[in-house]
């Protein structure tokens, strides 16, 4: 297959009036919903480029043909960065978000149908909910909720032993943006974000992928070698993900595991793809991991230790020193010597005395009152309530 010419600029933008029109409606429009603003830091989401008259996707066309598309994407827009996706697509990251609309709005590179498109992140959002009944079917549930716009549903189910088991927890979809509560049969349910979990190969032991689509050797989860699993192994432990030998390759506190979830929670939190979540945690870290992941290719910036040596006390900082000890000891002694005073038997001969003399100036308050009473009753006998008042303070 000859190499396709997709040198020439896109038709859509081949004027520069119309360029800078657009441009200037992208950037007026104050309602669009595409950058994520992070630690003062925009972060633009990638576009989705595929290429539905070749019927093939990025990943399949030759190397001629990809450097000529990225070539001509690249005179035509000022992009950041390109990549390929999981699914063969080209994800293509604009240097602005004029470029961002830009790229939305076009239908031919050159003589190239393509067809440019937003992420699910930006298109649909997913919520959990708990406690539906089994017996409800997930079409049926977005049947029930397709007014809140719910177009996809799935039941959670959970391994015990060989066996999966039906849950009461079921995952939305949603085409806007998610209530924090929906009703089923006037039973109110409440959205919550759902738990991020890495994936974990249980073929290869490796995080980033299933053992469905593994393409390794079974290892084995303990010493992380290839051999027979089917026996107990008795070999030192072995993490594949980090190289420890303090737990196996399934435990969820690997350093590793635990840095894929912090950035599968951060991506989630602020709408992120991954590995914009990645690049941006790796960027803004302010210390490494004690133990890098074999399947992060981006390692955290090292926090480097100060090496100056402290300055050496002189002799007037010492002496200072040694006379606030000294002050120090005296106070502690002194303090010890007065509580040696009073022994139990000398406490409680104390206490006896204190509650003796507070029973006799109870005695004494009472008998004046019952002197004064009838003294301010004649003297004020057109204040009411004054004798009740006596009577409550006697």
């Amino acid at each position: 297959m000859e190499p396709m010419d997709v040198s020439k600029k896109c038709s859509v933008i081949s004027h520069p009036s119309s360029l800078k029109r657009l441009r200037r409606q992208s950037v007026s429009s104050s309602s669009s919903s595409d950058s994520f603003l992070v630690s003062n830091q925009s972060i633009l989401l990638p576009v989705i480029i595929s290429f539905p008259s070749l019927k093939k996707c990025f990943k399949q066309l030759s190397l001629s043909e990809r450097k000529s598309i990225l070539s001509a994407l690249s005179i035509n827009f000022p992009l950041t960065s390109t990549r390929v996706g999981a699914g063969g697509d080209l994800f293509v990251h604009a240097d602005d978000q004029s470029t961002r609309d830009l790229l939305l709005q076009q239908e031919k590179l050159g003589d190239i149908e393509v067809k440019c498109s937003r992420t699910h992140r930006e298109t649909e959002c997913k919520k959990i909910i708990f406690g539906v009944p089994k017996e409800d079917a997930e079409e049926e549930i977005v049947a029930k909720l397709s007014r809140y716009g719910v177009i996809k549903s799935l039941r959670l189910r959970k391994r015990i032993g060989d066996v999966h088991v039906t849950t009461e927890a079921v995952i939305l979809w949603f085409s806007c943006a998610p209530p924090s509560e929906v009703l089923i049969a006037n039973e109110i349910f409440r959205t919550h974000d759902p738990r991020q979990r890495p994936l974990l190969c249980r073929n290869c032991w490796l995080l980033g992928h299933t053992a469905s689509r593994c393409r390794q050797k079974e290892r084995c989860r303990v010493c992380s070698k290839v051999h027979d699993t089917s026996a107990v192994c008795t070999a030192p432990t072995l993490c594949f993900n980090c190289n420890s030998n303090r737990h196996t390759s399934d435990d969820k506190s690997c350093p590793a595991y635990r840095m894929k979830q912090k950035i599968l929670n951060f991506a989630q939190a602020e709408n992120l793809s991954f590995h914009q979540a990645k690049e941006f945690l790796s960027n803004n870290a302010p210390h490494q991991q004690s133990s890098p992941a074999k399947s992060l290719s981006v390692s955290l910036p090292s926090q480097q230790k100060s090496t100056t040596p402290l300055p050496a006390p002189n002799d007037a900082q010492i002496e200072a020193l040694q006379l606030e000890v000294t002050k120090l000891q005296v106070e502690v002694k002194s303090l010890r010597s007065q509580l040696l005073k009073y022994t139990p038997l000398d406490i409680t001969t104390k206490m006896q005395e204190n509650i003796t003399s507070t029973k006799n100036l109870y005695e004494n308050l009472k008998t004046t009152l019952d002197s004064i009473a009838p003294v301010m009753v004649r003297l004020t006998p057109n204040i009411p309530y004054i004798e009740e008042i006596c009577r409550i303070v006697r």
